[in-house]
């Protein structure tokens, strides 16, 4: 799977003799596609866009679910939770969105003060804590490369919280 600067998710199968071929062609956004993550079942893609969406899409024939988060630039970065029930989100717009994948709701806005290149899930969420982290665009920080941690940040989101807030947002 591959993202295009035409808005598309291209879909490819490996053939026999070592060969690829398209199997589909799936027009995902009005702009171009920056970022895309499987959940960890594999029954999810979630696809970010310089439209400022993120599409979740379910995989089987490929239909698009919802929009989920709310962000106002390019979306850069997109991914799953180890459970695969929330999806965490960035863009130019200095935070981190973390949405439930049932509903699409937006469940944590965490602000970053830059903007994000690429962040992930600490891969188990065993604890009473979500762990995420990021790579800051540290070019265009506010603080301008002025902290020791100037491109890796941890985020720290309660778990508990999360899945309350989740379980409201479904009523």
């Amino acid at each position: 799977i591959l993202t295009t600067e035409l808005g598309t998710v291209e879909v490819y199968k490996f053939i026999a003799g070592g060969g690829i071929k398209n199997v589909r062609s799936i027009q995902a956004h009005t702009d171009n596609v920056y970022t895309l993550d499987m959940d960890p079942t594999g029954q999810f893609m979630a696809v970010g866009s310089k439209d400022s969406l993120v599409s979740l899409w379910e995989t089987n024939d490929f239909i698009c679910l919802r929009s989920v988060g709310e962000h106002g630039t390019a979306v850069r970065t997109v991914s799953f939770s180890p459970c695969g029930c929330y999806l965490a989100s960035s863009s130019y717009d200095h935070g981190i969105d973390i949405a439930s994948v049932a509903t699409g709701a937006r469940l944590h806005k965490a602000e970053t003060h830059c903007g994000i290149n690429q962040l992930a899930w600490r891969p188990k969420l065993d604890g009473a804590k979500s762990l995420v982290a990021f790579a800051k665009d540290a070019k265009n920080s506010e603080q301008r490369r002025n902290e020791a941690d100037q491109y890796l940040q941890i985020l720290s989101v309660p778990a508990g919280q999360l899945a309350a807030i989740a379980a409201d947002s479904a009523q």
